[in-house]
């Protein structure tokens, strides 16, 4: 017991001299056990306590030795010992083993510099963000401290201070590997989040992650956003965005990059830039950007958090904007100087591009603006092929323009945790009727493939078909202590397929994922059946929370109504009890099937 706290002690104590001694102590404690060293060292450890050995003042974390790594004969050898350069206040070297790396970006959120053939870089920083980052070259990565990477270092806000921050690179030869997107997971301590979040999401994107690594891949997790809720930060009993970090600590991930939500604002300040501070303290850096096996993943923060009435001790209107200011986007044009056009890039930020595309009475979904300075953005990444992933919606849409593709995921809580909890429907949907879950994309070199998981689903559950002939929501069957005008009142238009009783032998499909280039091939008895795509409802969601909350005597908000998709799809069978196979292909040539055994109930726990 003794021989582990000198060595712990051995490197806090600021005395050269009696830490040598500590040293030569363990040493030879090793080889001889004696009673009588174990003696010495006992008296020496208690006077090296009295010594200062206790300084409250954290000691800073040591500067790595470079050790030599294979294959980099050809660069510069790196020394530390980087000099002041007259105009610059941040000043650092990057290095991988004992070798400089060249042409490495840097960035203190405002300026992009590059590193020079020593490895080194400055910048003329004001510091307003606290931090500098490298944008981890492709070929390499960093360390981590459990799954969070060391790409960002601390700075101060003295300006007329010149600080040194130094990055180590490792070397990263796998092209193969996979990334995990998650949405909208808001840990906060309300509706049996914590519960949930713990016995049913935890294991479910664990399990996925562990029998990746078992295949050989890392795995990455990219979160869009909204990680807590700022409305239950300073709740008796809360989880404020410090606490988040506790319970993504418990994920199997090589890596957890973060992305800023509206929720991850603290609500005691009416000032956007103050409001993320927090957020900063605890995953660092708001935007910033890292390159994977010759991808470039770009996050974003595309809130601008008002808060209206917000000061210390009192909570505002958390109202926000939805744009990327305009220091970010002389950051963003800046960084893709640095980017090939050839080099595809992945963008995350919270709010969508573009609203969940709806039919709106035509026959293919239109594409509607959602931030702001949609069009500002988009002209920025002219000529690059773009992934965006994207939250804040709570449910599944795939919109596409050109080179660019975004997938906007559904949340992790599903609609904010409430159909799992014990007196709803005891499931996990999102509004749209999508499972909650997370988006996982296989990457093999720069291309992907990808698909949407539902927790407590395999991989192959893309989708949910319904029997509307057996779909009539009443009272009676789903809310007894409640009435069918009651019903029709509190949900209006989203009740409406399913308020009368139906004898078309309409089949209704619900498919998480769906874009353009997926298709649907539905057949009965052999014969193909022709699908119609709708914007509508999906009816698991009203019995899930519309109508026990109506059994529960409480009134349906508007928040708790279900949300209108179109990735729905009906046909119409020949008959009430007839058999349909159904087959969803993907993007990217999946094929996920269901035999349709009818009647199918509609109830809580259907699948």
């Amino acid at each position: 017991m003794y021989v582990r706290k000198l060595v712990y002690f051995c490197y806090k104590i600021k005395n050269i001299q009696l830490r040598n001694q500590l040293k030569l102590i363990i040493m030879k404690l090793t080889f001889r056990k004696g009673w009588i060293l174990l003696l010495v060292s006992c008296l020496v450890f208690t006077t090296l306590q009295s010594c200062g050995g206790d300084d409250p003042k954290p000691a800073p974390e040591p500067t790595p030795t470079p050790t030599p790594t294979p294959g980099d004969e050809d660069q510069k050898d790196v020394s530390l010992d980087v000099p002041d350069k007259a105009g610059y206040n941040i000043k650092g070297v990057v290095y991988c083993g004992t070798k400089a790396v060249k042409d490495a970006v840097v960035s203190d959120g405002d300026i992009v510099a590059k590193t020079d053939e020593d490895g080194r870089y400055y910048l003329n920083s004001s510091k307003r963000h606290g931090s500098v980052f490298v944008s981890i070259p492709t070929g390499y990565t960093v360390k981590t401290n459990g799954i969070w990477p060391k790409f960002y270092g601390r700075v101060s806000t003295d300006k007329n201070a010149t600080e040194q921050v130094n990055f180590e690179l490792q070397k990263y030869d796998k092209t193969d590997y996979v990334v995990i997107g998650i949405a909208d997971i808001h840990i906060a301590n309300v509706r049996q989040t914590l519960r949930q979040f713990t016995d049913n999401y935890l294991p479910d994107i664990n399990k996925t992650i562990l029998d990746y690594k078992a295949a050989g891949k890392d795995v990455y997790i990219l979160t869009m956003g909204d990680q807590s809720h700022d409305l239950y930060w300073y709740d008796q009993g809360g989880v404020d965005i410090d606490g988040t970090k506790n319970y993504f600590n418990k994920f199997k991930a090589d890596m957890f990059f973060s992305t800023m939500g509206n929720h991850d604002n603290d609500p005691y300040y009416a000032d956007d830039f103050l409001a993320e501070t927090r957020f900063r303290a605890t995953y660092g850096p708001t935007h910033y950007s890292f390159n994977i096996a010759g991808t470039h993943y770009i996050t974003l923060d595309d809130i601008v958090y008002t808060n209206a009435g917000g000061s210390q001790g009192k909570l505002g209107d958390r109202e926000y904007e939805q744009r990327v200011t305009a220091e970010q986007m002389t950051w963003l044009k800046n960084d893709l100087k640095t980017v090939d056009k050839k080099t595809p890039v992945v963008i995350c930020m919270h709010a969508p591009l573009w609203k969940t595309a709806l039919l709106k009475g035509g026959t293919t979904p239109s594409l509607r603006t959602h931030i702001a300075n949609n069009a500002e953005v988009l002209a920025a990444l002219s000529g690059y092929r773009v992934t965006f992933l994207t939250g804040h919606a709570h449910v599944n849409t795939s919109n596409r323009s050109g080179s660019v593709v975004e997938y906007n995921i559904g949340s992790g809580a599903g609609r904010l945790w409430e159909s799992g909890q014990d007196f709803l429907g005891q499931n996990h949907i999102c509004g749209d009727g999508s499972g909650g879950g997370y988006f996982v994309m296989e990457f093999n070199g720069t291309g992907y493939k990808a698909y949407y998981k539902s927790i407590g689903f395999d991989k192959n559950y893309q989708f949910r078909t319904y029997d509307l002939n057996n779909c009539h929501i009443t009272a009676e069957k789903y809310c007894p202590k409640s009435t069918d005008n009651l019903i029709a009142s509190s949900l209006g238009d989203c009740v409406a397929d399913y308020k009368n009783k139906r004898t078309d032998n309409i089949v209704r499909i619900n498919v998480f994922g769906f874009n353009e280039r997926w298709s649907i091939k539905v057949t009965e008895n052999g014969k193909a059946l022709q699908t119609t795509r709708k914007d509508a409802y999906d009816p698991l969601w009203i019995i899930s929370v519309p109508c026990k909350l109506l059994n529960n005597r409480q009134s349906v908000t508007s928040g708790k109504l279900p949300s209108v998709t179109s990735h729905i799809f009906d046909v119409q069978a020949s008959s009430a009890t007839s058999t349909l196979e159904i087959e969803v292909t993907d993007e990217w040539g999946n094929k996920y099937r269901e035999t349709m055994t009818r009647p199918k109930q509609l109830t809580c726990d259907m699948k």
